[in-house]
């Protein structure tokens, strides 16, 4: 009789486990690690190549101040004006313009000046590339590879912004990888199991246990903490003693971005960057919910899947995306994310980016000098 039993129990133990091995959901959680391995380990081999980690020569970028773009009739991104006070300088006011500092920063500092010089005049905004190059050689973190730039503003002294760069190279999709792959996985498990809303409230201690097992790793790839001793040594007295700092960039850049302006005193206004409520814990130093939900804004295109991870502070802007539904990177497009907030938020006083109509689908902006928009944009 025992030995019967014990057939029955083997017989249905042999035919659960087949049932679990067998099941689309196996099939589906053992596909996914595959190809999260395959990526990374693309990631791994192209970034042994790369040996450059400044911005690449680029096409050049056409923009024309004799048209614009007025402000919508609908309602407006409550975020269109993000200053808070008159002491900004005019080009730290409008959201649209966080969006091209963030752009800019995968340019050369010639190609940042002519654009200024069309955008807010002579001498509006400076590139101050010597100094944080100069900066970085009395550090000894040039190595590092994470490029950021300061712009300042003449007629508004103690007045600037530091944009860092986002993911260009492979080696910036790596860090990627690293940084937020346990705040991925946690939100898109959380996003996928039934009622997986329900594990919100600890989803940033289980992301903070992931992480305490791979600290090492982080560790080699937490290139924030750079751009975050750049940004206090500003604030300091010797530094230059910056009374009005702000932190931006793109992709990774924005990332960093909220992490670097959550650990100082300089807020940060984020394009398309992912989070770090989920991966709080874990930096260095930590941040707390209450330093990302009053210093920190990130801008999330529609269907920016990027910038949808590592979870949602209490300032968010979301605005709308032109690309195709079925582009799976298209809305996680920084210049993109101009035309749009110039498209929406209006450009009056500033000058139009010829691609917005010619490359994102926008409608032509409004004439206000003699020529056509074919002619100011072939």
């Amino acid at each position: 009789e025992n030995h019967d039993e014990n057939r029955v129990f083997k017989y249905r133990m042999f035919e659960i486990m087949g049932s679990i091995s067998h099941s689309n959901s196996v099939k589906r959680w053992v596909t996914l690690f595959i190809v999260t391995v395959a990526a990374i380990f693309i990631l791994v081999l192209g970034a042994a190549s790369d040996e450059e980690v400044t911005p690449n020569n680029r096409p050049e970028l056409f923009f024309v101040e004799d048209f614009e773009y007025k402000p919508q009739p609908h309602l407006p991104y409550p975020s269109c004006e993000v200053a808070k006070s008159e002491n900004f300088a005019d080009p730290m006011k409008g959201l649209q313009n966080y969006a091209l500092f963030s752009a800019l920063t995968y340019e050369w500092k010639n190609v940042t000046e002519s654009v200024f010089e069309q955008w807010y005049g002579p001498g509006a905004v400076v590139d101050e590339e010597d100094r944080v190059i100069e900066y970085r050689k009395k550090m000894d973190n040039v190595n590092v590879p994470v490029w950021f730039k300061l712009f300042t503003f003449p007629s508004h002294p103690g007045t600037g912004l530091v944009a860092i760069r986002g993911s260009e190279t492979n080696w910036d999709w790596l860090v990627n990888v690293q940084l937020w792959a346990s705040s991925a996985l946690a939100w898109a498990i959380s996003g996928i199991i039934p009622f997986g809303w329900l594990f919100n409230p600890v989803l940033d201690d289980l992301v903070a246990v992931v992480d305490t097992l791979v600290a090492k790793n982080i560790e080699e790839v937490s290139y924030y903490k750079v751009v975050t001793e750049f940004v206090n040594w500003l604030l300091d007295e010797n530094g230059g003693n910056f009374t009005d700092l702000r932190v931006t960039g793109p992709s990774l850049g924005g990332g960093m971005a909220i992490i670097v302006g959550a650990q100082t005193e300089a807020n940060a206004i984020a394009i398309s960057g992912p989070n770090a409520v989920l991966n709080r814990h874990t930096l260095d130093p930590p941040v707390t919910l209450e330093d990302l939900n009053t210093k920190t804004l990130d801008v999330i295109p529609d269907r920016d899947i990027i910038a949808n991870i590592g979870g949602l502070s209490r300032v968010f802007q979301r605005v709308e995306c032109t690309a195709g539904m079925n582009s799976l990177l298209g809305c996680h497009s920084m210049w993109r994310s101009v035309c749009e907030l110039s498209y929406s938020c209006g450009t009056v006083g500033l000058a139009v980016f010829c691609r917005c109509t010619n490359d994102f689908g926008y409608p032509k902006p409004e004439r206000i000098g003699n020529r056509t928009f074919e002619e100011a944009c072939p």
